[in-house]
């Protein structure tokens, strides 16, 4: 949570190839949890896993509004897949 009160991203990682890659708040000019979900998305995106799946946990509950936010307001087409199991 920010000064404001406002819910941030601290941090978030991903794996491939048995590489983890993780980014911090306030790491490598990762300013805001946009600029941190962007940094994620736009490495996963240049290199080349084609025919790769990527779970996100708590996807949800928390994480999507911050992971929608970010893609909508770039040039990501966004085509959600909902699976619907519960009540």
């Amino acid at each position: 949570m920010d000064l404001s009160g406002k819910q941030e991203v601290f941090t978030t990682s991903w794996l491939a190839n048995n590489e983890v890659i993780t980014y911090y708040l306030d790491q490598d000019n990762c300013l805001s949890s946009i600029k941190i979900v962007q940094n994620l998305f736009n490495d996963i995106f240049k290199f080349n896993y084609h025919n790769y799946t990527f779970y996100i946990y708590n996807l949800s509950n928390f994480y999507s509004i911050f992971i929608i936010d970010t893609l909508t307001r770039g040039d990501c087409k966004v085509k959600p897949i909902i699976k619907e199991d519960g009540p």
